[in-house]
């Protein structure tokens, strides 16, 4: 049985889209539209993943790694800043079962 935000989500976004989508979607996109704009205005990978962590509620800065994992601007960026050290900053995303 949905939860009771997931039945109010639905019965308003199904009224103006027949894309899938589901509530968390929307943290995904609150990730990634931050990360993409933190893009242009200087980098500083330490100070912008803590604020992202706390302003997301994670509890470790493990969870919101994985946002910037999906940001292929962001994923270029750490690359060029961390060289040999990226994948020690960034998890490797595993395809979805």
């Amino acid at each position: 049985m949905a939860s009771m935000l997931e039945y109010e989500f639905h019965k308003v976004w199904d009224s103006i889209s027949t894309a899938k989508a589901v509530p968390y979607d929307f943290r995904h996109n609150y990730a990634i539209m931050n990360i993409n704009a933190w893009t242009n205005k200087g980098f500083n990978f330490h100070d912008k993943l803590l604020y992202l962590s706390k302003s997301m509620g994670h509890t470790s800065l493990e969870s919101t790694k994985y946002y910037y994992s999906l940001s292929p601007v962001m994923a270029d960026i750490l690359d060029k800043e961390s060289s040999a050290g990226f994948d020690k900053i960034v998890p490797e995303v595993l395809p979805y079962e």
